[in-house]
């Protein structure tokens, strides 16, 4: 998901709207930098919030965000991409369909347009949390500004064994690009997602075509969107309970 999605789930999932949980609900995805690797920060959340504890316990909600997200416990990344109501994951069951107009709007071949295809999901999650949720814009907003990201960085640092200055200068080129007011519009996400398209995948991205593709895939997803989000939000808290987390 992007990062209002993740915000809003983690505010419901802990009742909490520190700033520094709000982060780390969206942070994980700054792996798409490359500088650290994806399975690193959506699978040792559990492992990063002793290291907090430990080392940087002022952070230690940075953590408890990471958790909200990933897959090992299972975040929001893991109903949305792994498995949800007996199902593959929303976003990949949700996708199906979309992969061949993805491929034209993105100039990809059908095995990584179907994987873009489940952000195209993610980005309609984005427009309608904006607007039935808009607390969530604020929210990352706010855990942007208000978070010392160089502290964040340095302690990202010392948990992946990465140059501080990397890992900062990462963080800084993904928290930029996470510009609220970009997402919350199917045009602002096609722009972001234009950004993204050429990053990961070293495409160009026809926007207007994305655009009309998000606004879609919001019709498509918005009779069961907030069941999903709500379930997922009854499991995440059961999720941080067993595994005894809460946010300070």
């Amino acid at each position: 998901m992007f990062p209002l999605t993740h915000a809003f789930v983690a505010f419901k999932a802990t009742q909490s709207k520190d700033p520094l949980l709000i982060l780390g609900s969206f942070l994980p995805d700054f792996a798409v930098t490359k500088v650290v690797n994806w399975d690193e920060t959506h699978e040792r959340g559990l492992e990063f919030k002793v290291f907090l504890d430990e080392k940087f316990p002022k952070l230690s909600n940075l953590a408890v965000g990471f958790l909200t997200h990933g897959l090992k416990p299972k975040g929001l990344s893991y109903y949305a991409d792994y498995s949800y109501a007996g199902e593959g994951g929303y976003a990949v069951v949700h996708s199906r369909g979309l992969s061949s107009a993805v491929a034209r709007a993105c100039n990809l071949n059908d095995v990584t347009a179907k994987i873009a295809a489940t952000h195209f999901v993610k980005m309609a999650f984005e427009v309608l949390v904006a607007r039935d949720q808009p607390q969530a814009v604020n929210l990352v907003e706010k855990s942007i500004k208000e978070s010392d990201l160089k502290q964040v960085s340095a302690a990202l640092a010392g948990f992946y064994s990465k140059d501080k200055e990397a890992v900062l200068d990462a963080v800084n080129r993904y928290v930029t690009a996470c510009n609220v007011h970009d997402l919350t519009t199917s045009e602002g996400l096609a722009r972001t997602w234009s950004v993204l398209n050429e990053v990961i995948f070293n495409q160009k991205t026809d926007e207007k075509a994305c655009a009309v593709l998000i606004d879609d895939t919001v019709k498509t997803i918005e009779p069961s969107y907030k069941k999903f989000l709500d379930d997922s939000i009854d499991a995440i808290k059961k999720e941080l309970t067993a595994a005894s987390v809460l946010p300070l």
